[in-house]
């Protein structure tokens, strides 16, 4: 008796108490204890039909286009010609994706901006705005290559002109808005509330991270396939299909994979503790446009690189990795409540 009164008072105490799941991120308008796989199986229907798409499709484009460039050559078809094999299955496996995405996103009751998550940012002071987040992308990237500066020397790319550093600029900012947006709306927006619906939050966060990281890793290794010396076949198509779905094992790089799946932790819990995509776009944005300007206009002495500090692109040693796992027990350590205020 004492010990049910002890419970019952407890729970009057917090009644206010955040629950394990927002309904507002939770897909085919479920309840927050109700969980549905169909989110992981659409996922799946559309990731491995995407693949078998391009297995079957890339020969014939291949063919196609080697057979224009011989009889009627221009500067279009010479140049897609040259092209390697496993770059037109890259790029094929795309296009069922795209045409794909808004019947995904219909199917998902996400088919309007506000829905995704790009409708107003919950009024909390210490997330701010979209600005501020990519403001704190870049702030990262400069602490990183602060540190390998320091580290590894590095110094000015030799013969850049103002016009170069002005292309530079612009072709880094139109990627960082392009990548911030697209990958946001896909992969936060998308399928961690796929994992969202069907999991708890933890397990949900961990596991779409893990996936993002995984699809950055899509080379086939030299020794695996070679391009001068393969013959085109229509089975072709599927054996670098088979070797891009495991290309994150035989390409594998533990810092960059590490710093890829922190980046993805980051994301996903800024997400459900803003309520909004406009944060992760902006810090999203803000690390790829930093990146593709340091890679651009420096370098370390003698293209040297660290395992700790890293290369060019920054995102590639442990140093990062500490950044970014600083930012994960940070957001981690702000609970916020379903009202929007700080408890």
């Amino acid at each position: 008796m004492v010990a049910r009164l002890i419970h019952r008072q407890n729970t009057l105490a917090k009644p206010d108490m955040k629950p394990p799941r927002e309904r507002k991120f939770l897909l085919f308008s479920l309840e927050e204890n109700e969980y549905s796989w169909r989110g992981i199986w659409l996922l799946a229907l559309v990731y491995l039909g995407a693949i078998i798409f391009a297995a079957v499709a890339s020969p014939l484009v291949y063919w196609a286009m080697q057979s224009w460039a011989e009889t009627a050559p221009n500067q279009l078809n010479t140049y897609l010609a040259g092209k390697d094999f496993p770059r037109y299955f890259d790029r094929l496996r795309w296009l069922p994706v795209i045409l794909l995405l808004p019947w995904l996103l219909k199917c998902c009751d996400l088919f309007s901006f506000k829905n995704l998550g790009f409708g107003a940012l919950r009024k909390s002071g210490i997330y701010g705005t979209a600005l501020r987040w990519t403001f704190f992308g870049v702030g990262l990237l400069l602490l990183a290559a602060a540190g390998q500066g320091v580290a590894l020397g590095t110094g000015y790319t030799t013969g850049l002109t103002p016009g170069d550093v002005l292309e530079i600029l612009m072709i880094g900012a139109l990627s960082g808005l392009l990548v911030g947006l697209i990958e946001e709306a896909v992969f936060r927006g998308l399928i961690l509330r796929m994992f969202y619906t069907a999991l708890k939050p933890i397990p949900a966060v961990f596991l779409s991270a893990l996936f993002f990281a995984s699809v950055h890793f899509k080379k086939i290794p030299n020794q695996i396939w070679d391009d001068e010396s393969a013959v085109i076949t229509l089975g072709s198509g599927f054996y670098v299909g088979f070797w891009t779905l495991l290309s994150v094992v035989q390409t594998f790089e533990p810092a960059r994979f590490l710093n890829l799946f922190l980046f993805g932790v980051v994301l996903c819990l800024l997400f459900l503790r803003t309520g909004s995509l406009w944060p992760c776009a902006g810090f999203h944005g803000g690390v790829v446009f930093t990146r593709a300007i340091y890679d651009k206009c420096f370098q370390t002495d003698d293209g040297n690189s660290s395992n700790f500090w890293g290369s060019g692109i920054l995102l590639d040693g442990y140093f990062a990795s500490i950044l970014l796992a600083l930012i994960c027990l940070w957001l981690l350590k702000r609970s916020v409540t379903t009202d929007g205020h700080e408890s």
